[in-house]
């Protein structure tokens, strides 16, 4: 015999709605702006600019702001992977919201898929930041915007990211996994 899975879903509101996804990524951003304020800003960029000068580079503002950059960038992004792809399948401000991150068939989803949905949802936001036209941060903004709001007007509550990343965001009480024994097909 084989252990199986079905999942029986135990409520109408299935799917995660905008507000709720709103707060949860606020909380994290706030977590996320302690980790570069502290983090990045006085343990990174000093141990940066002490190794830079000997390999014959100047230290200067511009590469300390490349550097937070890419540093909270690389941050943000390893954040969302290992916890949507954690156990807790959400991120803490997920979890704080009681909804988590699936793929299609409702199972937990891999690291790099994780990583491949923060991706598309933050890429555009690093674009932002570190030109320094107005213009087209304003353009950038727009587009991640239209991205996001997406959850809006999708029948399941996606954004272009979960769309692309195959995922559904949904309430966590919503769903049970149902234990179900299969008979082998031979016999």
């Amino acid at each position: 015999m084989e252990l199986s899975f079905a999942i029986k879903i135990k409520s109408e509101a299935l799917y995660a709605g905008f507000w709720k996804r709103v707060v949860a990524h606020l909380f994290d951003t706030i977590i996320l702006l302690v980790y570069n304020l502290i983090i990045v800003k006085y343990v990174i960029v000093p141990l940066v600019g002490i190794i830079i000068p000997l390999f014959g580079f100047d230290a200067n503002n511009a590469a300390e702001h490349y550097i937070i950059a890419a540093t909270g960038f690389l941050g943000w992004m390893l954040y969302y992977a290992f916890f949507e792809s954690s156990s807790k399948q959400g991120t803490l401000g997920k979890q704080l919201m009681k909804i988590v991150v699936v793929d299609l068939d409702y199972k937990r989803i891999s690291f790099v898929r994780a990583l491949g949905r923060a991706l598309i949802l933050e890429c555009p936001l690093a674009v932002a930041n570190t030109t320094i036209y107005p213009m087209i941060r304003l353009l950038v903004f727009v587009i991640w915007l239209c991205m996001t709001l997406a959850v809006v007007w999708t029948k399941k509550s996606q954004g272009l990211h979960d769309i692309l990343a195959g995922c559904l965001v949904i309430n966590r009480d919503a769903v049970i996994p149902e234990p179900d024994l299969v008979i082998d097909s031979e016999n």
